[in-house]
């Protein structure tokens, strides 16, 4: 009596012996039949993204944040402190001069959503003590007798601990230019003016240094760093109520065409690259350092969505399957199994 058994055996023995023709065959019937299914028949897209909506939970999002985001920021800030890479690297040198075409053509943002973001009362506030500190620093250069000491003897030096009296200090401290240039004007002559623009010259080539160093030293300051914070969080409060239609009018005026056409180039030889493999390669053995010892289950586990992930790929796969099962090329395999 024959084995009921025996053609099953040497089905399975054919098809995992070292050199199975047969395995090969089936494997490569499944790919192909995988990869002629259409996306809306292989992933059941609303269940998919019933799940992801499930998976990204604040404490999920957290996890991942901390686990991955936050390493993988603080690596490359610590390579990049290291490296020589220049933004230009990732550019083609034809692009990089397309991308200059590119930018010639932007126009100034309208930015109507940013209207009375900062308090104007604040930045004044802010900023008036740099600007008297400019000032005072100009009228020290001027070349007029007794000029270059008033920063430093009375008035001008009283105007930088008192903002609220800028307007009309820096009126006195204009007439009394006036009145002194005039006194002296005859016997100077033409030097005075010269000198004159040369003193506004040589100013206006460390004025922005001055302003710096004084807008620094402002936000030093522990009133700088309060009047900076309070800008700063009525900006976000602003930011916060806009509408994204009104963010979308600065956008619009971009020339995306232009932009999009060169996407393509960029990321073509970008990818080439070694400062980009360096980060690809980089993040890929820290992400497998810590999760590729994990099996799917398990991450989907911690992810609080095993049990509705393993419904779905049943259920999708029972229809998947029978498909192929029923396809021609499946059964020509199976005679060829187990044929004698």
């Amino acid at each position: 009596m024959d084995d009921p058994s025996a053609p099953a055996d040497r089905a399975l023995e054919r098809l995992t012996r070292a050199d199975s023709p047969l395995r090969d065959e089936l494997v490569a019937h499944g790919v192909e039949y995988v990869l002629s299914l259409r996306l809306r028949d292989a992933v059941d897209l609303e269940r998919v993204r019933e799940l992801v909506l499930q998976a990204l939970t604040e404490a999920n999002v957290e996890r991942i944040v901390e686990r991955h985001v936050r390493p993988g920021f603080l690596r490359y800030a610590k390579a990049i402190a290291a490296s020589d890479a220049r933004v230009e690297s990732l550019l083609a040198s034809a692009t990089r001069q397309r991308m200059l075409e590119i930018a010639r053509k932007l126009r100034i943002p309208r930015a109507r959503w940013a209207q009375g973001a900062a308090d104007p009362a604040l930045l004044r506030r802010l900023l008036s003590p740099v600007w008297t500190q400019v000032l005072a620093s100009f009228a020290t250069r001027l070349p007029i007798p007794g000029v270059s000491g008033l920063a430093g003897a009375g008035p001008l030096r009283e105007l930088s601990g008192m903002t609220g009296l800028l307007a009309r200090s820096m009126q006195n401290q204009a007439e009394k230019l006036v009145d002194r240039g005039r006194s002296v004007i005859g016997g100077l002559g033409i030097d005075l003016e010269k000198r004159l623009t040369d003193a506004a010259r040589g100013f206006s080539d460390s004025a922005a240094q001055i302003f710096r160093q004084a807008l620094r030293e402002r936000l030093d300051s522990d009133e700088g760093r309060a009047l900076f914070g309070e800008i700063s969080a009525g900006v976000a409060e602003h930011v916060l109520s806009t509408r994204f239609a009104d963010l979308q009018e600065d956008a619009g005026d971009l020339p995306l065409d232009d932009i999009l056409d060169v996407v393509p180039q960029v990321v073509a030889h970008a990818v080439r690259s070694a400062y980009v493999q360096e980060i690809v390669q980089r993040e890929l053995d820290a992400y497998l350092a810590l999760e590729a010892d994990r099996t799917l289950g398990a991450l989907l586990q911690e992810l609080g969505v095993l049990s509705e992930v393993r419904a779905a790929l049943i259920e999708r796969g029972k229809t998947l399957a029978t498909r192929f099962l029923e396809s021609k090329g499946f059964a020509d395999f199976m005679a060829r199994l187990l044929a004698d």
